[in-house]
């Protein structure tokens, strides 16, 4: 069966690339495909061995949220029962990628402060060897 999902909390091609693989782990899906211009992710997989609610908790498990499409009209409805788990999977992704990006404004501030002269290529370089080394701040 292939089945597609909203997809929440992505905000670059690595999330988008964490969550296809942590649903392509999952035993009976034969392939899922994620869209971060979208928001969205289809997966074919065996509906006599996974269900829907057991690829959205694979996709919260891995710090986003997930569900399944709803029909024009239930937008509010759908947000108001949006369940507990997504949206702190939504919080804590944004509090990451703030934490990511406020760290790296004041290493580059540091660095030119200190009277580093560089170019842009040796910024990011900086920032992206900062990032790498911080891992989850």
């Amino acid at each position: 069966m292939k089945q597609k999902f909203n997809v929440t909390g992505m905000t670059c091609s690595a999330c988008s690339a964490h969550v296809e693989k942590a649903v392509n782990k999952l035993d009976a899906v034969r392939k899922a495909e994620v869209s971060l211009m979208t928001n969205s992710m289809t997966v074919d997989y065996d509906e006599s061995a996974l269900t829907p609610d057991g690829i959205i908790q694979a996709v919260v498990h891995a710090g986003y949220g997930a569900s399944l499409p709803q029909k024009a009209g239930d937008t509010a409805q759908a947000k108001a029962q949006r369940p507990e788990a997504q949206m702190e999977a939504e919080r804590r992704q944004m509090l990451q990628d703030a934490q990511q990006q406020v760290a790296a404004l004041a290493l580059l501030a540091a660095a030119k402060v200190s009277g580093h002269a560089m170019d842009q290529e040796g910024d990011r370089d900086l920032v992206e060897d900062f990032l790498r080394e911080a891992g989850d701040l």
